[in-house]
């Protein structure tokens, strides 16, 4: 069943639509970021047939990232093995502890000195994506964490950040989900509630700041504690629109929510539903100081 899910996820990832961004704004990008000596680390869990991740490593390897982390969130043997053929420090966990944990590892080998990149095993980055990520994040020293656009393989828009769901308050969906890629909206840089830890990019200072993402999320909402608590400590949480990647949702685990998940959102909601949801949002004077605006789509 693995081998026949990848091989479908191969194929659907072939039908990404070229990159279209904009030559002159990259070059002027490459030229900026190549006189600062930014360090990232890329650090990609993954569990299972080793294919999805071996094609994200191929997609992530010539973007100037100074570590490729492969961590390996116990795999049988025979997984752990093809991995460890691949151009990347593999880092082989002898349980399966989840995403976060997976994660957690990852920051603790990453070299001290760079900014962190986690990255989901079923993404392929388009040309440019670290550069434009660079670019954005050190344009303001107050940005800490930074999402892309992400694609679904048809083109269309998995992710430009993310919200509280408003149907299902308990849970937080992406914005413009299905739009076209060029949906005017989406190509505005903003900030926003939180990014997808498929792909976030972590500056340095902000793990100095607050450490490493809470183990004790399972599966899911891990991403949002950690942006939460970036934006505590004062840094901003931003939408960078420039860079792009394909992002093949739930391929390498199911879309049913199973006890991790459900434990995951228990946590979640124990540690910031009264910060959420109690909240004051007036000013002194009774105005409204923060407005929420979605744009409804059919």
């Amino acid at each position: 069943f693995l081998w026949k899910s990848a091989r479908y996820v191969l194929r659907q990832l072939s039908q990404t639509p070229a990159h279209d961004d904009d030559p002159e704004r990259l070059a002027m990008v490459r030229a900026w970021v190549g006189k600062r000596a930014i360090r990232v680390s890329v650090i990609i869990p993954t569990y299972g047939d080793p294919a999805l991740v071996t094609r994200c490593v191929e997609s992530v390897r010539g973007s100037g990232a100074e570590q490729i982390l492969v961590v390996d969130d116990g795999s049988p043997a025979e997984a752990q093995r093809a991995l460890a053929r691949l151009p990347c420090t593999l880092i082989p966990l002898a349980d399966n502890r989840g995403f976060a944990a997976a994660v957690i590892a990852g920051m603790r080998a990453a070299d001290p000195r760079s900014d962190i990149v986690v990255m989901n095993s079923d993404v392929e980055a388009w040309p440019g994506w670290l550069d434009q990520l660079k670019f954005c994040a050190y344009r303001d020293k107050r940005v800490g964490i930074l999402g892309p656009k992400l694609l679904y393989p048809n083109g269309t828009i998995q992710s430009a950040g993310s919200f509280r769901n408003l149907g299902a308050p308990a849970w937080f969906d992406h914005y413009y989900r299905y739009q076209p890629a060029a949906y005017p909206p989406a190509n505005v840089q903003r900030d926003v509630v939180a990014v997808t830890g498929a792909c976030m990019y972590i500056k340095r200072v902000v793990v100095d700041a607050i450490g490493t993402f809470d183990q004790a999320y399972l599966m899911a909402f891990e991403d949002v504690d950690y942006c939460l608590r970036a934006r505590q400590a004062g840094f901003r949480v931003v939408y960078c629109p420039h860079a792009t990647l394909t992002h093949l949702e739930s391929a390498s685990r199911g879309k049913r929510q199973g006890p991790r998940e459900l434990a995951s959102q228990d946590r979640f909601w124990r540690t910031w539903g009264s910060f959420l949801d109690e909240r004051s949002v007036r000013t002194p004077t009774g105005k409204l100081r923060v407005v929420y605006v979605l744009q409804k789509t059919n």
